[in-house]
């Protein structure tokens, strides 16, 4: 009788796991094709769209956390205010910046442009925003042309050598000039 029981609790535990569905961490849908996409943390997702969309999110995180990061080295601060916070949305759905933008722009404001923080908040990063976004460019712009001068300077110093193959082939072996 306990074997029966015992066989009857195996036959059930197998019928719960493959019942047991995988859903994708994106769309929360239940997986039910063979095809299944993992990320690096083991996260599984049902579409390349699914997968896309949460690389993205994940950058988002990463940038937000470095915006965070940079907010916290600018003013001196350990935690950022919800002064501060509420400038972060604003800037974000009404200005249309990225976190990485913002925290490019004070990096051009108070590192670059050597401006003196008197209160936190972020009140000079729409006014910065086409000077930050002009010295970046600028320095994008003399980065490829240093990169195409290396490169320049690569091709000049290259000598080819220039054998003469007919010479070559004339002359014979001379066992007296060793």
């Amino acid at each position: 009788m306990t074997l029966l029981v015992f066989y009857d609790i195996i036959y059930i535990r197998k019928a719960v796991v493959k019942m047991a569905s995988v859903i994708c961490a994106q769309c929360k849908k239940r997986l039910d094709n063979d095809y299944i996409y993992y990320e690096k943390t083991a996260k599984k997702l049902c579409s390349m769209e699914c997968m896309s969309l949460f690389l993205q999110s994940e950058k988002e995180k990463e940038d937000r956390y470095k915006l965070e990061k940079t907010i916290c080295r600018v003013f001196n601060v350990s935690e950022i205010s919800t002064r501060i916070r509420k400038d972060i949305k604003n800037l974000t759905e009404k200005e249309g910046l990225a976190y990485s933008q913002i925290s490019a722009i004070l990096h051009y404001i108070y590192d670059i442009e050597g401006k003196i923080t008197y209160t936190d908040s972020l009140y000079y990063v729409p006014q910065y925003k086409d000077k930050a976004r002009a010295f970046y460019n600028d320095l994008k712009e003399k980065a490829a042309q240093a990169e195409r001068m290396k490169e320049e300077t690569l091709e000049k110093r290259v000598v080819k050598p220039v054998v003469n193959s007919a010479k070559r082939r004339n002359t014979l072996f001379d066992p007296n000039k060793i």
